[in-house]
């Protein structure tokens, strides 16, 4: 590293992984609002933890950013894809930007999905997940898919009837050794005002949370704390796992339950979710299209683990549903 090119730098640890980050603009690699603040566009809602480390020796991946007024936004990646090296007039990107969570550090922008390609590296594998878990019986239902199909929603209702919460977002699985590690997640969930006050008041008290006032209760989102109803160890070894793909909608009664047998149309279905957030281009500042960092060999490895998590399961099942009786089809 050149210290007059790159003079502010830190790293970061993320569910064991360290990258290290530089810049000639200090501001752009500690902005508050991206690193500590529990707002829509943190990380936080991502991952449970962004630990900072020093940046100095050996690192599992650099993310470098040249801060270059008026000039257009570019990356490329260095040391077979280890380092992404980023110039540009970034002060000016996120003044502009329409939505601040497609940025570099926004918690769907760039370094988000290089950081789940990071950990693929050491082995751990992410599900676009939240996961409950029942403590009595060392159940762990991992609730399975896209944004919208109604996470959120079951998360709160369990909450109401006293299960735990490893995360709300992504779930990081690896193997040590023989051991399935399930790591706790983000326990800031960004949640509709309408799904607090009119579908699971019962959870608020819970989480001794402050509900804003505001005109439109389903118009309006904010980030809510769920560490005051988390699970205590900051991974789990073995649980039982029960795989839940919802499906929530307004107006729904009793689930239609549909068990999903194991075999190869679930391995698919899991392979395809560990690859959706890695796989998708991002829009980067509303002006640089980015590929996914995906690679073959990336992919035969994450279509291994889907198969060995199929092993590791004891049910799967799809639940379509209304917010009132999602904990049925669970």
């Amino acid at each position: 590293m050149v210290i007059g090119e790159w003079p502010f730098k830190r790293g970061v640890r993320i569910c064991g992984a360290t990258i290290g980050l530089a810049s000639n603009n200090n501001s752009l690699i500690t902005d508050p609002q991206y690193f500590e603040s529990r707002i829509l566009q943190s990380l936080l809602t991502d991952f449970w933890r962004l630990e900072s480390v020093p940046y100095e020796g050996e690192v599992d991946a650099e993310f470098w950013v040249r801060d270059m007024p008026g000039a257009a936004l570019c990356l490329r990646e260095e040391n077979e894809g280890r380092r992404l090296v980023l110039e540009g007039d970034f002060t000016a990107a996120e003044r502009s930007c329409s939505d601040n969570r497609y940025s570099l550090f926004g918690n769907l922008g760039l370094f988000f999905k290089y950081v789940l390609v990071v950990l693929e590296r050491r082995g751990v594998f992410s599900f676009h997940a939240s996961a409950i878990y029942d403590e009595n019986d060392d159940r762990l239902v991992m609730l399975v898919g896209p944004a919208g199909c109604g996470k959120t929603v079951c998360i709160l209702s369990a909450i109401e009837q006293g299960w735990k919460v490893l995360t709300v977002e992504m779930a990081h699985c690896e193997l040590r050794g023989n051991d399935l590690v399930i790591h706790k997640g983000a326990l800031y969930d960004n949640v509709r005002v309408g799904n607090l006050t009119v579908d699971f008041p019962g959870a608020v008290g819970r989480l001794k949370i402050e509900i804003p006032k505001v005109a439109d209760v389903w118009g309006h989102k904010f980030a809510i704390d769920l560490n005051p109803v988390a699970v205590q160890p900051d991974y789990l070894v073995n649980p039982r796992i029960s795989v839940v793909f919802p499906k929530v909608e307004m107006g729904r009664g009793d689930p239609g339950i549909s068990a999903v047998p194991k075999g190869r149309g679930l391995r698919r279905r899991l392979f395809d979710n560990l690859t959706e957030k890695i796989g998708s281009t991002l829009l980067l500042y509303d002006e640089l299209p980015v590929q996914g960092f995906d690679t073959s060999e990336l992919g035969r490895a994450r279509l291994a683990f889907a198969d060995e998590f199929v092993n590791r399961i004891t049910e799967a099942r799809s639940v379509l549903t209304g917010p009132e009786y999602c904990m049925k089809g669970i």
